[in-house]
């Protein structure tokens, strides 16, 4: 309820200050660029430990134990990985629609 109130008002104020857009469009596309650097940062975070942990099952692999830390940086890769697969669902299902037509 609150957001449909705040996308009235936003819109209503477009309509009436038509003066005000330029500078609701240029802070829009700061947030747009703010989450992007997010997601890429925290893309190669996550290609960095995903590394690390491909090196710790080599060696453990290879007969080495592992220990406290590296366990938990194993688990905790490996936890990342799947919580991101019901993202890559959510985000690639409606661009793979949309590259039908092209296909």
């Amino acid at each position: 309820k609150d957001i449909a109130l705040s996308l009235g008002s936003w819109t209503k104020e477009i309509i009436l200050k038509p003066h005000l857009i330029p500078g609701k469009l240029s802070n829009t596309w700061n947030v747009i660029k703010k989450e992007a650097h997010h997601y890429w940062l925290g893309t190669k975070l996550l290609a960095a430990e995903v590394k690390v942990a491909s090196k710790i099952v080599g060696r453990v692999t290879a007969g080495h134990t592992m220990s406290r830390r590296e366990r938990m940086q194993l688990m905790r890769t490996t936890v990342d990985v799947f919580r991101l697969i019901p993202l890559l669902i959510i985000v690639l299902i409606p661009f793979m629609e949309l590259a039908l037509p092209i296909i």
